[in-house]
This record gives structure tokens, sequence and C-alpha cells, in this order.
């Protein structure tokens, strides 16, 4: 699992004039820790397992300016944009399930790529709904989408769905794209 806390948030919120994260996949909610200590004036995470939707609730239930969802990914992006005028943005895209995830979701996790690897819906929704010209996507996991010499090494269990192609598809003409290869690999995509 990678961590958010391994960019150095406050140069993308310099740079780009970042206001906003948007987050998929709370679990726990380090990353909203961290947004919170590098001065992110408001914070959306969605997060699909209800246990861990109401920890993070009680956990940052003083903050004002942190928003949770309890939603898959898509819909939880879906709501937001619906509800909120989001400004300058770094997305946070961390949704796929866990193998420990499995027993929940009995056959709807085998099943459902949407619910398993959510990452190709999230960007469209997310380039359907905002002009992301000025936005930075992080995206965690990239060793789910292909092979290569990650720190943390290949995933035995890799959904190989043709790379992230999808990703150039959506984000190339106003973002450049660079695979990182520490942790479990990662997605960087910041403005041309």
């Amino acid at each position: 699992m990678g961590e958010l806390k391994y960019f150095n948030l406050n140069n993308y919120i310099e740079k780009y004039n970042i206001e906003y994260v948007i987050e998929t996949g709370t679990y726990r909610g380090n990353a909203i820790e961290y947004a919170i200590k590098c001065g992110v004036k408001y914070i959306y995470s969605i997060e699909l397992i209800e246990e861990y939707y109401n920890y993070c609730c009680e956990k940052f239930k003083n903050n004002k300016n942190v928003f949770l969802f309890n939603n898959t990914s898509s819909n939880g992006l879906q709501e937001i944009f619906n509800k909120y005028n989001v400004g300058h943005c770094l997305f946070w895209l961390d949704a796929h399930l866990p193998n420990y995830y499995k027993n929940s979701f009995s056959g709807e996790y085998e099943k459902n790529k949407k619910l398993l690897i959510p990452l190709e819906d999230e960007i469209r929704i997310i380039v359907e709904n905002k002009n992301v010209t000025n936005d930075v996507f992080i995206i965690d996991d990239l060793r789910i989408y292909e092979r290569g010499n990650f720190q943390s090494g290949n995933w035995n269990e890799a959904i190989i769905t043709g790379g992230i192609n999808f990703i150039f598809k959506m984000l190339e003409n106003t973002h450049n794209i660079q695979r990182l290869y520490n942790d479990q690999g990662y997605v960087l995509c910041t403005p041309k």
C-alpha cells in the first residue's frame, strides 16, 4: 500500500495553488491527516467499507473541512461534483479493493470491475465533471495494471487490463504522465 505522505504535498500546493484534496479509498485516514498537516483547505474522501468510514467519521469529527462519503468511489465522486464547486485539486486515487476485502464482498468482488478496480471509471467521472487542467493526480498501485521494477515487487495476482492506456487517453492532452516504481508503483499526472 502506498502513502500520500511519500509525496511533498506542499510543492503541489504552492506550484498549482491546490486548495482541495479528493481521495478515493479513505482506509484509516492517513492521507487526510497528511493533507491537514500540509494546510489543504478542503478534503473530500470516499470509503466503501463502512467500518473504515465510521472510524474516520469519529477520527475527524471536529474538523469542519473534512467531508467523508460512504459510497463506491464512482458514486462518491459524482456526489461531490453535484454538491460542491471544487477548485484546484489534488486527486489521490487509491480505491481498489485489496485481497483481504474479498470475504466482505463474496462474488460481487470478483465480478464487478468497477468495484474491484474503479480507476478508469473514477478518472472518466472526474474529467466529465471538472476542468482538470490545473489539477494533480497521484494514483496508487500501478502494479495492479502493469509489471515493472517495483520496489515492492510485482503483484502475483495482478489484473492486467491493458495497462494504463486509459489514463493517457483521458489526461495526456492536459497532463504530463509519469510512472514511479517506488512502493507498489504510482502514476503522477501534473499539469502541462
